[in-house]
């Protein structure tokens, strides 16, 4: 599992603007308030979304701006949360967002039980349901290989390009659960996930998500090796209707159809 990156105190301009946020959202009928993200972390940049998480059933707006930050906040019931720890495909984030987040209102120790667990939280939890995920997750993306080649051969490069990025952001998001890694962005799972799966996983990664320039035909073919890898990777998870349409997409190639 990669390193977490060192966390640091937030500032004392994100600390007081989220108690400024707060405030108005115990007011809305929050439970509980929390920051979390990079503000949270003490690695926020100028640009970064202050992020203030609710427990609670009220509303407020999920963006605004609050003088030189944009808040980002989103409420959440607890039972929500609850289910958050059992979701694979939510848990990557969730845990080290907890284990990170600076509570700013708590006064029935709500999210300080939430923090407890989150430190606590281990992927044995969630490991049958993670693999069975994982599997779903591999074979659902089948289709978009079927998509990706058709939309090539056709010369349909828009619709080629959109889905080659989407292969290539979502293939590392089920290889994480995959390889049990925990990221406090969604922005380093990429890193993360090319740093677990090794260099030509990173080198084919980044020619589908165009980090390094290369012609449509190229990246697409990157996105559908990104593909075969991840489909060697996960086959042991899978049944043998699941291996069948894995297998296949994995044996497509852009041929031009003649």
């Amino acid at each position: 599992m990669a390193p977490m990156a060192e966390l640091t105190e937030p500032s004392e301009r994100a600390l007081e603007v989220a108690r400024s946020e707060c405030a108005l959202l115990v007011d809305a009928g929050a439970e509980a308030v929390f920051l979390t993200g990079s503000h949270a972390r003490g690695q926020g940049h100028p640009e970064s979304d202050l992020d203030v998480r609710v427990l609670g059933d009220g509303s407020s707006p999920p963006l605004k701006r609050h003088d030189e930050f944009l808040v980002s906040t989103s409420w959440s019931t607890r039972r929500e949360q609850e289910d958050a720890f059992r979701d694979p495909a939510e848990v990557g984030e969730v845990v080290p967002g907890w284990r990170s987040a600076v509570v700013l209102h708590d006064p029935d120790g709500i999210a300080a039980e939430f923090k407890r667990r989150a430190e606590s939280w281990t992927w044995d939890e969630v490991a049958e349901r993670a693999d069975a995920w994982v599997a779903e997750q591999v074979t659902d993306y089948a289709e978009e290989v079927h998509t990706l080649v058709s939309n090539a051969q056709s010369a349909r490069d828009d619709a080629a390009a959109a889905i080659r990025s989407q292969l290539a952001m979502h293939v590392a998001k089920f290889l994480a659960v995959r390889h049990r890694l925990l990221y406090e962005s969604e922005n380093q799972l990429w890193t993360e996930i090319a740093t677990v799966m090794g260099d030509d996983y990173t080198r084919l990664q980044r020619i589908a998500l165009g980090v390094v320039a290369a012609p449509l035909e190229r990246s697409c073919e990157a996105a559908l090796e990104l593909f075969v890898i991840a489909a060697r990777d996960t086959r042991s998870l899978l049944d043998d209707t699941q291996r069948a349409v894995v297998e296949h997409a994995s044996s497509l190639r852009l041929e031009a159809n003649e």
